[in-house]
């Protein structure tokens, strides 16, 4: 075991911040990079109980029963500030950045060797706050490590990108995110490969989707509706416009379990195999509808869908997109 042991993926990251801590080499500032539940923030928790344990196992594994270990885990170490946007702001301003940080760091830390700063949403800081910053980050104090967090870089000063050790986190591999939601919720490992394959990479919103009581009442409709399509008539098929209608603000997760379901067809109609499958918990029936339709048929379902959920993110009306879509699988 390591101090990342309960980080999911992102080896090579979890090996580099391992080596700073064996090395002593801990920069004074960090730029987490990456989308929304990728584990910016369960690293940077790791990391900094890492950090600041005052009596570390081999590794550098967090005692958890040190005054550090336990203030931390409480949410009350004097020595870590989280910075958010100030409640009802779409920016971080100023007054956050200056009152919790710049006004604060040349305070010694309290029972640490370092106080740490991790600015939340640190890509919404407007310019005036980067320039706040900017002044600690030319000549932070020796004790300090600041751990910006952020879905992008795009809109950071160059001065503050050049000031900071960019850390990318890349999108999980379904793989461990299935992985992970089954060794944390339990979950079979039929629905984790569904749940992993719609997270877009972000542990975080799987584990959304895998609490969703709505969720799963969706793709239970949506598998319904898939599976009795091939016999339905025109009229009804025409009538599935208020199952969009009614699902218009959860479209992309809509979307992508169709696709999810074409793909799997012409899976099995390529392999007959149910392993290759991600919807296995559904395999009988895709099974039995393979034997519908033709490959060329699928691929023509699959790259209308593709192309009705395009059309709308650039821009198209939703309703006459989803009518269109509907005329096509007639």
């Amino acid at each position: 075991m390591n101090v990342f042991t309960g980080v999911a993926g992102h080896e090579a990251i979890r090996e580099r911040l391992a080596a700073a801590l064996d090395q002593d080499t801990v920069s004074h500032a960090y730029l987490f990079e990456g989308i929304e539940g990728v584990g910016k923030h369960t690293m940077a928790r790791a990391f900094i109980k890492a950090l600041l344990c005052t009596e570390p196992q081999a590794q550098h594994m967090p005692c958890g029963h040190c005054v550090s270990c336990r203030t931390l885990d409480s949410g009350n170490h004097p020595d870590v500030s989280w910075i958010r946007r100030e409640s009802g702001k779409n920016s971080l301003g100023i007054r956050p950045i200056r009152e919790q940080l710049v006004g604060d760091v040349r305070t010694q830390p309290y029972q640490s060797a370092y106080k740490v700063y991790v600015v939340e949403d640190a890509d919404l800081m407007t310019p005036e706050a980067q320039n706040a910053l900017l002044k600690t980050l030319e000549e932070p104090p020796s004790y300090v490590v600041i751990i910006l967090l952020a879905s992008t870089s795009t809109g950071f000063l160059p001065t503050i990108l050049s000031r900071v050790i960019t850390i990318r986190f890349q999108p999980l591999a379904a793989d461990v995110i299935a992985g992970a939601l089954v060794e944390r919720l339990g979950m079979h490992a039929e629905q984790a490969a569904v749940t992993a394959a719609l997270s877009r990479g972000s542990l975080g919103y799987a584990l959304q989707l895998a609490g969703s009581q709505a969720f799963n009442a969706l793709r239970a409709e949506l598998t319904d509706i898939l599976t009795e399509l091939p016999h339905m008539k025109p009229a009804q098929v025409l009538a599935l416009a208020d199952f969009f209608e009614r699902n218009k603000d959860r479209q992309d997760t809509v979307f992508s379990l169709i696709k999810l379901w074409y793909r799997d067809l012409l899976m099995y109609r390529s392999t007959h195999d149910e392993n290759a499958l991600i919807t296995r918990d559904a395999a009988e029936t895709i099974r039995a509808l393979s034997a519908t339709y033709t490959t060329e048929e699928v691929l023509k379902l699959f790259g209308n869908v593709q192309k009705a959920e395009d059309s709308i993110r650039q821009g198209a009306q939703y309703t006459f997109t989803i009518d269109w879509l509907l005329s096509t699988l007639i």
